[in-house]
């Protein structure tokens, strides 16, 4: 437990300490928008600081003055950070976070072993990777049984969660829960994109925003498992958001820019960022077309592009000054594939990926050999634990698929008003999707939404939050339905299933027993939810009390905005 704070308490301060103190330089921004790119400039320069010092090969020891100039760069300049701290929303916006990240934290404790239909290895990988840069490694080192090369994987999440290792403790279980602390910081760009896309934006409350992706299936086992697809998902969620806040207007090139170099982020943190930069530079010139030909724009696009390669550039001159340029860009798993298949048979699965990403699996039939076992509430849980991650439509789990066809026929009218618009952006996702399951190159019929797609969930959830508080009776009660639904079988369920109290490891399905928990045994790695097995009922009960707690808070305080709002103006 003293690792457990000790872990919260660098992580808070590092990254919310930082994004404080960066924050009031971004003065063209609202207090959330610049404590979110706050947040990003945090992380990007825990990076930095990260990999200079590997590269370099100096001692890790002098990661040690990252929280001592951070704590003397707040005491000098504690005056201008007041604004911020007594900031009502961002705030508001912390406790949410508090909640989020304890409610996440919480289940996190009761993974004793990961199971989950057949997610393994990966763990174990980002975990390797993440002693690579604490202790320092060779360029030519792979990881998982030699399987992967280091330059299959970008390092930005792996770096970052090595400096805070070393802060705070190198054990297994204090890189779980600094991995899944990373993840809970999609909670600043959904709350913008909430409050960006909600009627009135008064008539919203981030305890909303909180409560719904608490109650995501897709989330919350993504949020626990250790990998780094969430922490891509900030990148991304904020670099949507600063474009879409800088698209259209004259004045919004530092929020294009501010997009941009968080989609290069997003790069650095995870390959699956590639769909979303093709689509959204798309978006972008297409909303620029009428200055294309004009100085102005390309001034500004490259700009744009300088700056995101200026991101990327540490990372890929070093690992191609050690390991060569063929081996630095040609390592990763979509390159891989695609040089082993035609063009007509890589066209052909693609379509046939995207499909079954798009057609729930209740729809169609799937191949099942991978749920087998002998426990059958165990199966009962891989089905489900497939049907939130593997579909991009039953990812957004039961309770936003019932209420998402009233709440759009509830603006229909101002879908109609802005037809080319809706258009576009349908557009838009449909191609996000065909690219994120194109660039697998593995036929896989159960779907792949899980693999680029994690971000458009959120998207969809962000709108969900930002149009339920104010919508009928009706549509919030088949909300809380889908709700309970969501709640029993994807995340109860699934979280019982890996505390072992569904069934024993031997009774789980083959990558549960042949990989995940041998490999626990193999390496001599404890979980944190291992070393917390005996207070399970204790733990269960805060979290119950957390989301009564966060349901509560998520409709009263929507009700007193949206009560508040109607006495003002539009």
């Amino acid at each position: 437990m003293t690792s457990l704070i000790w872990d919260l308490a660098v992580f808070i301060f590092l990254v919310f300490g930082a994004a404080l103190l960066i924050a009031p330089l971004w003065k063209r921004f609202a207090a959330v928008e610049a404590f979110t790119a706050g947040i990003g400039c945090s992380l990007l320069l825990i990076f930095l600081t990260g990999f200079f010092v590997h590269i370099t090969r100096l001692p890790r020891t002098l990661w040690w003055l990252l929280p001592v100039i951070l704590a003397a760069s707040i005491l000098l300049r504690r005056n201008t950070l007041t604004p911020f701290v007594q900031n009502k929303e961002l705030r508001k916006l912390g406790g949410v976070w508090m909640i989020f990240s304890a409610w996440t934290v919480g289940l996190l404790g009761l993974v004793v072993v990961y199971s989950g239909s057949c997610w393994c290895a990966d763990w174990l990988e980002h975990y390797e990777r993440a002693l690579f840069f604490l202790h320092g490694g060779e360029p030519s080192q792979h990881f998982y049984k030699n399987l992967y090369s280091l330059s299959a994987r970008p390092p930005l999440a792996n770096v970052v969660t090595a400096v805070f290792m070393k802060l705070s403790g190198d054990t297994f279980a204090d890189f779980q829960i600094t991995t899944a602390l990373l993840g809970t910081l999609i909670l600043f760009p959904a709350w913008l994109l909430t409050k960006r896309w909600a009627p009135r934006p008064q008539g919203v409350s981030p305890y909303m925003t909180g409560a719904v992706l608490m109650l995501n299936p897709m989330v919350m086992q993504n949020l626990t498992f250790a990998w780094t697809k969430l922490a891509t998902a900030f990148w991304i969620l904020s670099g949507v958001y600063f474009l879409l806040k800088g698209l259209g207007r004259g004045d919004g090139r530092f929020s294009r820019t501010s997009g941009f170099a968080c989609f290069a982020a997003a790069m650095l943190t995870h390959y699956s960022a590639g769909p979303w930069i093709i689509v959204m530079v798309a978006i972008y010139m297409h909303n620029e077309r009428r200055h294309i030909h004009t100085r102005q724009f390309w001034k500004e696009t490259c700009g744009h592009a300088g700056l995101a390669l200026l991101i990327l550039s540490p990372w890929f001159i070093w690992i191609s000054t050690q390991l060569g340029v063929h081996v630095a860009f040609t390592q990763n798993t979509t390159f891989q594939g695609a040089v082993t298949h035609t063009f007509g048979s890589q066209l052909t699965t693609a379509w046939l990926n995207f499909r079954d990403t798009i057609v729930p699996m209740a729809l169609r039939s799937v191949n099942a050999g991978i749920l087998e076992q002998t426990s059958r509430l165990g199966w009962l849980r891989d089905f489900f634990f497939n049907f939130y991650q593997l579909s991009v439509t039953t990812a957004l789990g039961m309770a936003s698929l019932i209420a998402m066809g009233p709440l759009l026929l509830s603006v229909k009218s101002s879908i109609r008003a802005s037809l080319r618009r809706a258009a576009m952006w349908l557009l838009a996702i449909i191609a996000v999707t065909f690219i994120g399951t194109a660039v697998v190159t593995d036929r896989d019929d159960w779907g792949l939404a899980h693999i680029c797609l994690q971000p458009l969930v959120i998207l969809g959830l962000a709108w969900i939050a930002a149009r339920l508080p104010a919508s009928p009776l009706t549509i919030r009660l088949l909300w809380a339905f889908g709700a309970i639904w969501d709640l029993t079988f994807g995340i109860a369920l699934h979280f019982a299933t890996q505390a072992l109290k569904v069934a024993p490891l031997a009774d789980l399905n083959p990558y549960a027993r042949h990989f995940n928990g041998p490999d626990l045994q193999l390496y001599g790695l404890i979980t944190f939810g291992a070393r917390v097995e005996s207070t399970f009922p204790a733990i269960s009960v805060c979290l119950l009390a957390l989301l009564a707690i966060a349901l509560l808070k998520a409709f009263t305080s929507s009700n007193a905005a949206i009560a508040e709002s109607l006495d003002q103006p539009a």
